[in-house]
């Protein structure tokens, strides 16, 4: 997928996401795997959402494809699925204290869904961004406690070599400095995330790592300049990742902000 949607049209890669997605409908069918078919069509439904360019800030799961209210499957890995869904959702659309209070609430429902699912570390990490996200803007002590707790579990993660989390600890600590007011330091860790983002391609934690450092340069360290690239890398990294309707907000907030 990542393929097409460089080399394609957005018509032609709807159209070879779909072709992809029903083929997998047919085959679940073939196989009576009706399970199966629940989840393409949960994470069928969270892409559409995102991608659709009239869809602007999505914050339910809800569509043709799937919608949760009248959802009757009530399975361990579709409840597990939804989650996921969900918060990927949330966090794509800021509405980071519904994920930050569900985080609080729920602790590792996810975890304890589907162990030894490889998705539990990105579930943590984004979980652990928003808590951050909503810590540095109430203060409030709870969601530093929560973030704290999972910062530290990921950098468990590192120092067991685990190759997939090298980006996570930088930017969770370039959120952390920025929450203890420590400016100069936190944009060395965004650097540092950012450049180790893109070197593997995880393009959307790249967007959101630039996303936030164009924040941080902004609103505290005043180079607005600086802002306005990072901003735009953000706009770019989104826009190649897919989420159109992301782009658009960025886009709509750096005209408001005069970052353009």
């Amino acid at each position: 997928i990542r393929r097409c949607r460089r080399k394609q049209s957005p018509v032609q890669q709807d159209r070879f996401v779909q072709s992809k997605v029903f083929w997998m409908f047919f085959c679940c069918d073939h196989y009576a795997q009706s399970g199966h078919a629940s989840v393409v069509r949960v994470y069928y439904q969270l892409l559409h959402l995102i991608s659709d360019a009239s869809i602007l800030q999505p914050a339910d799961l809800e569509g043709d494809i799937y919608s949760n209210a009248e959802d009757e499957d009530k399975s361990a890995v579709h409840d597990a699925t939804v989650h996921l869904a969900t918060g990927e959702l949330r966090l794509l659309s800021c509405n980071y204290d519904v994920v930050a209070e569900k985080s609080i609430a729920k602790g590792d429902f996810f975890d304890k869904l589907v162990l030894s699912f490889f998705m539990i570390m990105i579930e943590t990490f984004h979980r652990a961004l928003c808590l951050y996200f909503v810590a540095r803007k109430t203060k409030k002590r709870k969601y530093r406690i929560h973030a704290n707790k999972l910062r530290r579990r990921i950098e468990k993660w590192e120092n067991k070599r685990n190759p997939n989390v090298k980006h996570y600890v930088p930017f969770l600590e370039a959120e952390q400095m920025a929450l203890n007011g420590s400016w100069n330091e936190s944009s060395e860790y965004y650097q540092k995330a950012i450049t180790l983002a893109s070197e593997d391609g995880h393009l959307l934690h790249a967007a959101l790592a630039n996303e936030r450092y164009a924040e941080l340069l902004s609103d505290f360290l005043k180079q607005q300049q600086e802002a306005s690239y990072r901003l735009n890398e953000s706009i770019r990294l989104y826009k190649e990742w897919g989420a159109v309707g992301k782009v658009l907000n960025l886009q709509a907030r750096r005209d408001d902000l005069g970052l353009a």
